[in-house]
């Protein structure tokens, strides 16, 4: 009779041990990981075969032109160029044209600054993926514009190679490599198969409504809970997501109930992440703040940037704009948050949009993966004591400027 209760309880134990796993994580790699690189390679696959026309026909957009160009016909460009083609046409549009026939669907990809559309016999072709169209076989030759919108100074089109639809559309779509672990364990890594994967730590935001927002993204599955409490030994505190949407989970407190400081710790699909540290600043006279921009200048840098900044404990930190290289990578945001998580932890950060993180979208300038992992809104607010911070948007438009929303909205935060 005895050795029924013991053996109930040896299950209880087990039970227990399985469902507090650690979860792995995410980190950018670097050349160094010779190995993991290689792995991710062969997994990508050779490039498919190529075409690259070696002349293009091109003129300058128009001043009037915007996002959406409707009229007909298109512009007849007539002056011969080689790419790459680069000038110096801020917040221009730029045409380049070019003839073609294929008997089977292509793959077009685009390398353009700031971002391209597409036309096929005067008809805007959808991407097929980020910078990616698909070009339909054609019974004679029609005409290919390519529309380049520069928000920057030099702009225009560096590159633009066809290849046979599906084995473009399978190489294209595994550059973007990491975006494989929201769909779960990759073909590539043995190694993140053993836990759930954390792909970005935790990263605290303050939001107009006096709501304070904790992000995660996670390849994990199943109920999520955040667990906390104002110890590390002492986590009795639970809090459901108020998003749990595509990988990204999000916790709201109103200001009012988020203690001074507090410890936390994710659970979710039999895993759960390290305990984490947060803490408002220490009353005093002043307060500080940091500020930093291009961080897709190179994850090692920013790391060793975002590091030193947690060490000085500002209120608050500001990302000032091209927080990646592009925008439609889920790798590039992957990296960034991952880099970002030693400050992001800790203190509230307000990252702000730039015409980098639009990169891919130019078919709407909808920055849907800024949208997805940072937040909604694109042009915010906050107070912090006696100042007032105001972050505006001026890639939502082509050309860069402020929409009439956005300027009304202004108006009534200076009011």
């Amino acid at each position: 009779m005895c050795r029924y209760p013991f053996f109930l309880l040896l299950l209880l134990f087990v039970s227990c041990e399985e469902t507090s796993a650690p979860f792995s994580t995410y980190r950018p790699l670097d050349d160094r990981d010779s190995v993991r690189w290689a792995s991710i390679r062969q997994w990508q696959g050779g490039p498919p075969p190529t075409w690259e026309p070696l002349l293009w026909r091109y003129q300058l957009g128009d001043t009037t032109e915007t996002l959406h160009y409707d009229l007909r016909p298109l512009p007849a460009p007539d002056s011969l160029v080689r790419l790459p083609h680069r000038l110096v046409h801020p917040n221009r549009a730029m045409w380049y044209r070019t003839r073609v026939r294929f008997g089977h669907d292509q793959l077009l990809y685009v390398n353009a600054d700031d971002g391209a559309q597409v036309f096929v016999a005067g008809a805007q072709v959808p991407q097929a993926l980020p910078n990616s169209f698909r070009i339909p076989a054609t019974e004679d030759s029609v005409d290919l514009h390519i529309r380049v919108l520069n928000n920057a100074m030099a702009g225009g089109l560096r590159q633009a190679r066809f290849s046979p639809w599906e084995e473009g559309l399978t190489f294209y779509s595994r550059q973007d490599w990491a975006a494989q672990l929201l769909a779960g364990p990759p073909p590539w890594d043995t190694v993140v198969q053993v836990q759930p994967l954390l792909i970005a730590e935790p990263y605290w935001q303050r939001r107009a409504d006096e709501q304070y927002r904790l992000r995660f993204v996670t390849a994990a599955t199943g109920p999520a809970t955040l667990h906390w409490g104002r110890s590390a030994g002492q986590l009795t505190e639970t809090r459901q997501p108020a998003l749990a949407e595509a990988g990204v989970l999000e916790f709201a407190w109103p200001a009012s109930e988020l203690p001074d400081t507090c410890f936390y710790q994710l659970r979710q699909g039999g895993s759960q992440s390290p305990v984490y540290h947060w803490s408002t600043a220490a009353e005093r006279a002043g307060f500080t703040f940091t500020a930093w921009g291009d961080s897709q200048g190179g994850w090692p840098t920013f790391a060793r940037l975002s590091r030193l900044m947690a060490a000085d404990h500002p209120d608050f930190s500001i990302g000032l704009g091209d927080l990646v290289s592009d925008g439609a990578l889920h790798t590039q945001w992957f990296d960034f948050l991952a880099s970002l998580g030693p400050v992001a932890g800790q203190t509230v950060v307000y990252p702000v949009v730039g015409n980098h993180d639009y990169d891919g979208f130019y078919d709407d300038l909808i920055p849907a993966l800024y949208q997805r992992y940072i937040r909604e809104d694109t042009y915010f607010a906050w107070r912090y004591r006696n100042c007032y911070f105001v972050a505006l948007d001026p890639n939502e438009q082509f050309p860069l400027g402020f929409s009439d929303k956005q300027q009304a909205w202004l108006r009534a935060q200076m009011a």
